[in-house]
C-alpha cells in the first residue's frame, strides 16, 4: 500500500469527502476513501512530547529519549512504541494478529484504544528507580463507509504513577491541536495532554475529567512528595519550543494551520522513531529485569499481549464503558460512639468541582441512608460532608446535659425507634496501596482513615456523635 495519499497524487476525491478540514468534527484528522492500516494511523496520531529543561535524562552524554526498550533493537535516537490494547469489531470477523498486518483493519474496526509507549532508563525523584514505562491512550474511532472514511481521535488518558485516579484525560474539543501535545514530568515522566500546545498546563481545560483527581503536571517532584492534596499550577515549569520532540511526519494529518501544534522549522529535539510494542518480547538477563516484565504485564506492552475484542453493540462493549477506576460498592469498618457497624459506600457521581456519592450505615441499633460530597476521591486528605436519615431500631437509654436554674444537669431519656435528619463532617485521609495488596482488598487502588463528627436533628441538634472509619475505596 502506497504511504502517500489520494489527495497528495491529484487523484480525484468524491464530493462527499471534500470537506475543510476545520468544518468536520471534533477531533477528525483525516478524511478520505483510502484504507488506512494500523501502521498509519498509529504515525497519523503519535504525539509531540514536551520536555522540561531541566529533564536529567536530556543532561549532556545521555542517549535520546525515550529510548529504545531494552528488549528490542537498539539505535542512536529516540523511539515510541505502539499497541491496541482494546477494540471493537464490525459484524462477525475479529481483527487477526499482529493487528497492524491485518490487511481489513480499517474495514473491520469500529473504535479502538491506541496505547503509545515511552520507555526511560530510570525515574529520577521521589521513589526513583530503573525502567520507567510510561503511556498514554488515544481513544480513536473509524467512522464512514468505504466511498468516505473518516479517523477521529475522541479522548487523549495519560496515565500517571500507579493509578488511572491521577490519571490526565482530556475530551478532545474543536480547539485542540495536532500533533496532539503531550507534556512529560521532569523526571518522572508522567504526562498531560496540552490542548492548546502552548507549553503550559491549566486543570479545567488540558483535562476535562476528572479534574480535581488529575495529577497534572509536577516538576518539582524530584524534591517534593508523591502523594499531594492537590495540583498547582506552580509545580509547572515553564516550556521552551527547543525541547520538543517531535513524531514521524505523517502525509496524512489534514488540519488547517490554526489547528497544527508546531510550524516546520521551529527548534525541536528532532524527531523520534515509531515502532510497533507487540513486536518486542520480555527478556531476561537485564538488572532489575523483573521491575520491566511486570512493568509490560501491567501496561499491555508486549509480544504476549493481545487486545480485548468486543463486538459491536453486544453486553459486553457496553458494560465496558461503565468504567471508574474503582468498583461499584465499597465497605468500611465504622464506629460510631464506640458503637461498632458498618458503611457501604457506592460508586460516585462526579460535578466536576467534587463527588456526589450515595452511602448507606448500619449498626446493630440503627441504620441511616446519606448522600456525601467530597472535592476528591484521590488526594491524600479531604473534607467531607453528608447528610440523609437516620432510623433507630430499639429502645435505648441516652444521656444528655441540659441547662437548669441550678445549672447544667445530666438527664437519662428513654428513646423509641424513630427517623431523624442527620448531619456529618470530617476530613477523609487516604494512601495509596500497594500492588500486592489490592487483590485482597477487591482491588481497590486506596485505603484510607475517617474521622467525623456526626449531628441528629434538625431544627435542634439532639446529639452529637463522633466517628471514625476504616476500609478499602476512593471515597
Amino acid at each position: 500500500m502506497s504511504s502517500v495519499s489520494a489527495e497528495a497524487r491529484g487523484q480525484a476525491v468524491p464530493d462527499s469527502c471534500k470537506t475543510v478540514p476545520g468544518a468536520r468534527p471534533p477531533g477528525v484528522v483525516w478524511q478520505g476513501r483510502e484504507r488506512l492500516s494500523l501502521r498509519e494511523i498509529a504515525s497519523l496520531l503519535a504525539p509531540v512530547l514536551w520536555f522540561s529543561a531541566d529533564e536529567p535524562l536530556l543532561a549532556e552524554g545521555q542517549p535520546p529519549i525515550p529510548t529504545a526498550h531494552p528488549c528490542d533493537a537498539a539505535t542512536n535516537g529516540a523511539v515510541v512504541y505502539y499497541q491496541v490494547t482494546r477494540l471493537t469489531y464490525r459484524g462477525d470477523e475479529p481483527v487477526t494478529r499482529p493487528e497492524q498486518d491485518d490487511e481489513r483493519f480499517a474495514d473491520k474496526v469500529e473504535s479502538f484504544i491506541l496505547k503509545y509507549y515511552f520507555y526511560y532508563p530510570e525515574d529520577v525523584g521521589v521513589g526513583g528507580h530503573t525502567h520507567d514505562l510510561e503511556t498514554a491512550e488515544f481513544e480513536v474511532w473509524l467512522e464512514g463507509d468505504a466511498g468516505c472514511r473518516r479517523v477521529r481521535v475522541a479522548s487523549i488518558e495519560a496515565l500517571a504513577h500507579g493509578s488511572r485516579w491521577y490519571s490526565n484525560t482530556l475530551k478532545v474539543r474543536s480547539d485542540t491541536r495536532y500533533p496532539i501535545t503531550l507534556l512529560v514530568e521532569e523526571g518522572k515522566h508522567a504526562m498531560a495532554p496540552d490542548r492548546n500546545a502552548d507549553g503550559a498546563f491549566m486543570r479545567g481545560y488540558d483535562v476535562t475529567e476528572r479534574v480535581n483527581d488529575a495529577w497534572g503536571v509536577r516538576d518539582s517532584l524530584g524534591q517534593g512528595v508523591l502523594l499531594s492534596s492537590g495540583y498547582a499550577s506552580e509545580m509547572t515549569k515553564p516550556r521552551t519550543q527547543a525541547f520538543r520532540l517531535l513524531p514521524p511526519e505523517s502525509p496524512y494529518l489534514q488540519v488547517t494551520a490554526r489547528q497544527r501544534a508546531y510550524s516546520d522549522g521551529q527548534p525541536s529535539l528532532g524527531r523520534y522513531e515509531l515502532r510497533p510494542a507487540n513486536t518486542v518480547p520480555a527478556c531476561a538477563g537485564i538488572p532489575d529485569g523483573a521491575r520491566l516484565t511486570r512493568m509490560m504485564a501491567e501496561h499491555r506492552f508486549g509480544l504476549e499481549e493481545q487486545p480485548t475484542q468486543y463486538k459491536s453493540g453486544s453486553v459486553h462493549r457496553a458494560l465496558s464503558e461503565l468504567s471508574l477506576p474503582d468498583s461499584w460498592l465499597a465497605a468500611s469498618f465504622r464506629v460510631t460512639n464506640r458503637q461498632a457497624g458498618a458503611a457501604l459506600i457506592f460508586r460516585g457521581l462526579d460535578l466536576r468541582e467534587g463527588w456526589i456519592v450515595p452511602r448507606a450505615t448500619v449498626s446493630a441499633r440503627d441504620a441511616s441512608a446519606e448522600i456525601l460530597f467530597t472535592p476528591s476521591a484521590s488526594r491524600w486528605a479531604d473534607y467531607y460532608v453528608a447528610g440523609g436519615f437516620r432510623r433507630q431500631f430499639v429502645t435505648t437509654r441516652e444521656s444528655r446535659t441540659i441547662d437548669t436554674e441550678q445549672g447544667p444537669q445530666e438527664i437519662t431519656e428513654v428513646v423509641a425507634p424513630n427517623s431523624k435528619i442527620v448531619f456529618e463532617t470530617g476530613v477523609k485521609f487516604r494512601a495509596l496501596l500497594p500492588r500486592k495488596v489490592r487483590p485482597f482488598v477487591l482491588g481497590y487502588n486506596f485505603g484510607g482513615l475517617r474521622f467525623g463528627l456526626q449531628a441528629l436533628g434538625f431544627s435542634r441538634v439532639e446529639q452529637f456523635r463522633f466517628i471514625w472509619e476504616i476500609g478499602a475505596g476512593s471515597w
